[in-house]
């Protein structure tokens, strides 16, 4: 089913610019096919809703959806997860923001760590640099 994601949800909606342009011609959206819009008066969060609307008609410049039904989002997490990461090297940083937030990960502290590594007297220095 067509996901979109509006503001503010009413019981008509006018779809223009690049939504209606990818509605009607990248996915070829018929007349009477079902649309799904997600909106959130907070941002997209544990409130956020599912509104199933049926296409009403499309023309050069809009679609026109009406009103079918609505229900609570099931697909967001109904916990709010923070992940503080290590700094890293290189594009490591980049590859676990996007891994994470795909997880559903809703916010990322990066934090500067250092290494403490106690040596105790019973370990032998050779078996230690093995470790490091």
């Amino acid at each position: 089913m067509r996901r979109l994601f509006v503001d503010k949800p009413d019981k008509i909606l006018k779809i223009i610019g690049d939504d209606h342009k990818h509605l009607s011609l990248v996915l070829r959206s018929k007349v009477g096919e079902h649309v799904v819009v997600s909106c959130d008066d907070e941002g997209f969060g544990a409130n956020c809703f599912d509104i199933t609307y049926v296409i009403k008609s499309i023309s050069k410049n809009e679609t026109i959806l009406e009103y079918l039904t609505s229900t609570h989002n099931l697909t967001e997490p109904s916990i709010k997860l923070t992940l503080f990461s290590a700094i890293l090297k290189g594009d490591k940083n980049e590859a676990v923001v996007k891994m994470c937030t795909e997880l559903g990960v809703k916010e990322i502290v990066p934090s500067q760590v250092s290494l403490l590594v106690r040596i105790r007297t019973a370990i032998n220095k050779s078996v230690f640099k093995k470790l490091c």
